[in-house]
């Protein structure tokens, strides 16, 4: 039991590394077009 709890916080953790990863990168595109960046650069992840 232990062990499969163990499994299910590091699946948590990555899961909200992912997310938060994801969070970043959005906030980085949003940068970009308000610092100027033409707006296609801007559309990387799509």
């Amino acid at each position: 039991m232990a062990i499969d709890e163990g499994f299910q916080a590091v699946k948590e953790v990555r899961w909200r590394h992912s997310v938060k990863e994801k969070r970043v990168e959005v906030m980085a595109d949003l940068m970009e077009s308000v610092v100027g960046e033409p707006k296609g650069r801007g559309v990387r992840g799509m």
